[in-house]
């Protein structure tokens, strides 16, 4: 089970944490590097949950399938059922986004409880735990 807890962690991944500690918990696949962050990306297999890490430290966890807050999963559910059990709005939208599917999907900021949202049709498909202050 992937429970958020803001501003800490994402299942049992806390932020700040070492990535020799998440590889003891987890079998990571992948690494790719991030030419403008300088990110290394780690993926959970069965999970759909990737790990970014800046100097083996991990900076930000994201889910696609599993992200449960207040004990309902957050992903697949609109964005007002969102912001009804965050109980905020976010502080920033970012601009739309089309991929080479032709999805647009757009970035919501909530930088008080370090989380980055991504919609579809106002429909969550991703969020991501992080420390807005590594940015």
């Amino acid at each position: 089970m992937w429970h958020w807890i803001p501003n800490k962690s994402l299942g049992n991944i806390n932020l700040g944490e070492s990535l020799s500690s998440v590889k003891s918990k987890h079998s990571l696949l992948g690494h790719e590097s991030d030419p403008i962050t300088g990110w290394s990306t780690y993926y959970i297999k069965n999970d759909d949950v990737y790990v970014d890490c800046e100097d083996d430290t991990v900076v930000s966890i994201t889910s696609f399938k599993n992200f449960t807050h207040l004990g309902r999963n957050c992903i697949g559910i609109n964005i007002i059922e969102l912001g009804a059990l965050l109980g905020v709005l976010p502080d920033e939208i970012g601009e739309p986004v089309e991929y080479d599917d032709n999805d647009i999907k757009v970035p919501r900021e909530y930088f008080d409880l370090g989380l980055q949202v991504w919609t579809s049709n106002n429909i969550v498909s991703s969020m991501t735990c992080l420390t807005y202050e590594d940015l």
